[in-house]
């Protein structure tokens, strides 16, 4: 006697998709003090703390961010940062960057 066929499992629900990590952040800056005559210092937070818990992790202590300039002409420029602050306080959505100002200079 021949067997019964056999059946696929049920298909289970696709998981639910997180909304994919964008490559920049939209960061306000909340404060900018001069600290001396070529040097200022920016606070910043982050409103999208979802995305920032869930970027990838980089290894040591030391570490930087990008930050990307939209100008009036439609072109981009891109600088990295060292920040003062920590990891933690950049996951909670807070940068601090001490940062040199050069005469003409892009940025």
């Amino acid at each position: 006697e021949p067997s019964p066929p056999t059946l696929p499992p049920p298909a289970s629900p696709a998981p639910e998709t997180e909304e994919e990590v964008p490559e920049f952040l939209e960061w306000s800056l909340d404060s900018v003090k001069m600290l001396n005559h070529d040097c200022i210092r920016m606070i910043m937070t982050c409103a999208q703390i979802d995305f920032l818990d869930r970027q990838q992790e980089d290894a040591g202590e030391i570490w930087h961010i990008d930050i990307l300039k939209e100008n009036a002409d439609g072109t981009e420029l891109k600088r990295e940062y060292t920040p003062v602050s920590n990891k933690a306080d950049y996951k909670a959505g807070n940068l601090d960057l001490m940062v040199k100002i050069y005469p003409g200079g892009k940025m």
